[in-house]
């Protein structure tokens, strides 16, 4: 099966953040590992289990380009190439605080503020390596079209191969899968006072992370690092 690419927002290596993630969804970056066998405080096994499933997949991350498969004639170096392009023109910046929302049934990690650092450097993600991508296949297509896009997005589907992109962009490190609207709530009450001493602490945006998946049968795994080395001046 074909890999495929992305390019996440992870925090610095070694950081308190990082490690909160690290803990909550049993792997880091670079090694799934295996599910904690020590529960947070206020859940019960199975149901923690169950909610950190789908995004232990993927790694603790904040999406600036989600998955792709690269385009016949590209390789891994290439792509990484152009990657080092786009990096070179931002210069780093910083969060300096998070929440944790409730985001489109499941909860995740939000910057308090809007960040236009942010917006740009996923737009030049988008424009500049979606020459790198091949076309999206029939299979993925519908696997989005089943979201009840707005037309907006399913031109945003056709042309860049994902729904969620340019203005429809809404950064987010998720923490669970879908949850019932029921517990949802209370939910997030727990993963408040278990991040509680992370969500005001400054973090800095200071480089692109590529993960590669082999096939759809493995997870996600961190390839490189990539920093933003551009500057501030005009």
């Amino acid at each position: 099966m074909t890999p495929r690419y992305a390019l996440y927002y992870t925090p610095p290596r070694n950081s308190r953040l990082e490690s909160a993630g690290t803990h909550w969804l049993g792997r880091t970056p670079v090694q799934f590992g295996k599910i904690p066998e020590q529960i947070p405080e206020g859940f019960f096994k199975q149901e923690y289990y169950q909610i950190i499933e789908s995004p232990r997949w993927y790694g603790f991350h904040g999406t600036i380009r989600a998955p792709f498969e690269l385009a016949d004639g590209i390789t891994p170096e290439m792509f990484i190439r152009k990657v080092h392009r786009v990096c070179s023109s931002h210069a780093p910046f910083s969060f300096p605080s998070f929440s944790v929302r409730c985001f489109g049934g499941f909860l995740a990690l939000t910057p308090t503020s809007s960040y236009p650092e942010l917006h740009k450097l996923h737009s030049d993600c988008m424009r500049k390596l979606d020459n790198l991508r091949a076309p999206l296949s029939n299979f993925d297509k519908q696997r989005h079209m089943e979201k009840k896009l707005s037309e907006r997005q399913e031109r945003l589907l056709r042309r860049f191969g994902y729904p969620f992109v340019m203005e429809e962009y809404r950064f987010h490190m998720t923490l669970t899968g879908k949850i019932d609207d029921r517990v949802r709530r209370s939910y997030k009450d727990k993963l408040e006072a278990i991040l509680s001493p992370f969500l005001n602490e400054q973090v800095p945006v200071q480089e692109l992370t590529v993960y590669m998946q082999p096939n759809r049968k493995t997870p996600f795994v961190e390839v490189t690092r990539i920093p933003l080395t551009g500057t501030n001046e005009e």
